[in-house]
């Protein structure tokens, strides 16, 4: 089953149960492509899910230094797309990680 599918398939699941009133999904900004936030985007039409994004850090030297594989602007564009699907948006940063102050 592809990525797209499974990702769906367990979504819906967990919506049907009656003790579930929306799903908060935690993923990396460069785990998420246009497919998947469309998927997503429909479900939101339905229920509540919020995205929460990993980001850990804006500076791309700290990004780079933690080995995120992903940029700052990769995050910024993941969100823009993101909120143009209405999809709620959390993010999660680490402060004071090595390098930064008071890291």
């Amino acid at each position: 089953m592809e990525i797209l599918a499974l990702l769906e398939s367990i979504y819906k699941e967990a919506l049907r149960h009656e003790r579930i009133d929306g799903l908060v999904i935690g993923t990396r900004p460069d785990c998420v492509d246009d497919d998947i936030l469309d998927m997503i985007g429909e479900i939101a039409k339905r229920a509540f899910v919020s995205i929460e994004y990993g980001l850990e850090s804006t500076i791309d030297r700290t990004l780079d230094r933690i080995n995120r594989q992903h940029s700052f602007a990769e995050s910024v564009a993941a969100i823009q797309k993101t909120k143009a699907r209405n999809i709620h948006i959390g993010c999660a940063f680490d402060p004071g990680l090595p390098g930064e102050i008071g890291g």
